[in-house]
């Protein structure tokens, strides 16, 4: 996989988040953070698979990053990453993680909704990093995920 281009690097992977309650898809770039405990998708991408994480039968919860408190709903989806540069479908998934529970954020105001739909996902260390051996090289701009 290549390290998505821009002046700073930045390990991204592109992927499909599919809800597997009714096989709603959507694409989008996951941003790899190490620093993240778990991962966190913002809710519009939650809404556009048909989940409605406003539903009053979830759990409500806080979790704290560099951006302080932010309260979540812990929601299940398929995950397929490609291969950078490719477009989905037209070549297979370099890995399908099915039915693995991911926290969506919700927005607070307004103004949160207008600017979480700029924001990526972000795969963290509990639900994704670490399962998996990865090797980030920066002289190659090359991200190599392998299954231990």
């Amino acid at each position: 996989m290549r390290i998505g281009a821009g002046y700073r690097l930045q390990p991204t992977l592109p992927l499909t988040l599919r809800n597997p309650q009714n096989d709603l898809e959507c694409e989008a770039i996951a941003l790899i953070d190490t620093g993240a405990d778990r991962s966190l998708l913002p809710e519009h991408i939650a809404k556009s698979v048909g989940h409605d994480p406003y539903d009053s039968g979830l759990d409500r919860h806080s979790v704290s990053g560099i951006g302080g408190a932010v309260t979540v709903v812990t929601l299940p989806f398929d995950l397929l990453v490609w291969p950078a540069g490719a477009q989905a479908r037209e070549t297979k998934p370099v890995l399908h993680l099915s039915n693995i529970e991911l926290d969506v954020q919700l927005a607070r105001s307004g103004a949160d909704k207008w600017i979480m739909q700029g924001h990526p996902v972000i795969l963290g260390q509990d639900d994704f990093l670490g399962r998996y051996i990865w090797t980030l090289d920066y002289p190659n701009a090359a991200l190599v995920l392998r299954v231990p």
